[in-house]
């Protein structure tokens, strides 16, 4: 009999954990690239039904970025303070794996109509854009391409690809501009780590152009040295005073980090009891 709860698990269940999980990672990344339609009009159908809409216009589209182009071309435009919501593969395998897990194990979850989220999602729909009139949904991409550590990751092209021939530029399961991919690294210009606003697309930059290089192209000094810390001071243009970074190696992931510091730090220890201590400021920081 299924059950509302449990308190313990067994040593078979809690070797299904990693089962499921890898499952659903298959399910999300390498799933099959048709849609199986009855299985689509049937999960469709009982989403709607949800918020007491009747049955959609299903219309299928080659990638993510066709279902927003149809989306427009058939005037379903978005209302005034509304966002993009997708429902998928592609975005709900994980908080639907948790669940499917628990729904293996016994636990009862018939009251949420579970396994009818489940025929949705197994029809293999990988993006799907709702409105009143209209669902437009595309399957899994084509092509993907993964780093040792299962994230998204090319160095040469797209990490994700559709048959279309649309995708997506990962590095190390950071999303990043084609150009930052296709470019090579001589090649690229050391000052986009200045001009870069996200910190994980920094890092990726830096572990592409080689922090060395970065330093030497920007002609950054060295005001100290201690163990595996370097203290640079950096001409910034437009800026009165030169920025200082302390340049440090991240042990985890096994690359260079290089944040910004106070200007009138002049040791890396004072330099890392600075940050040890919370305190805030906000240069144009390097990572």
């Amino acid at each position: 009999m299924p059950e509302k709860k449990k308190d313990t698990l067994t040593k078979k269940e809690e070797e299904l954990i990693d089962i499921v999980a890898e499952t659903w990672i298959n399910k999300a990344l390498f799933n099959k690239t048709k849609i199986d339609q009855e299985k689509a009009i049937a999960g469709i159908d009982f989403i709607y039904a949800l918020s007491d809409l009747k049955p959609p216009q299903i219309i299928i589209c080659e990638d993510p970025m066709d279902l927003m182009v149809a989306s427009k071309e058939l005037g379903a435009e978005l209302g005034k303070g509304s966002t993009f919501d997708y429902f998928g593969l592609g975005y709900d395998s994980g908080w639907s794996a948790f669940y499917d897990y628990f729904q293996q194990i016994g636990i009862d979850l018939s009251e949420f109509d579970f396994n009818k989220w489940l025929t949705f999602l197994d029809s293999g729909i990988w993006a799907s854009l709702f409105y009143e009139n209209y669902a437009f949904v595309c399957a899994g991409p084509s092509k993907i391409s993964l780093n040792k550590d299962n994230n998204l990751h090319n160095e040469t092209g797209m990490a994700i690809e559709w048959a279309s021939g649309w995708g997506l530029y990962f590095l190390n399961g950071i999303g990043v501009d084609d150009a930052i991919v296709t470019t090579p690294a001589e090649k690229l210009d050391s000052k986009l780590v200045l001009t870069e606003k996200n910190a994980e697309v920094r890092r990726e930059l830096v572990r592409k152009i080689g922090v060395e290089r970065v330093m030497q192209k920007l002609n950054a000094k060295t005001i100290d040295k201690w163990d595996e810390y370097e203290l640079l001071e950096l001409p910034i243009e437009g800026m009165s005073t030169k920025a200082v970074y302390l340049k440090m190696k991240n042990p985890s992931i096994g690359t260079y980090h290089v944040e910004g510091v106070p200007s009138d730090i002049k040791t890396c220890q004072a330099a890392l009891a600075w940050r040890i201590g919370g305190l805030k400021w906000e240069p144009s920081q390097l990572t």
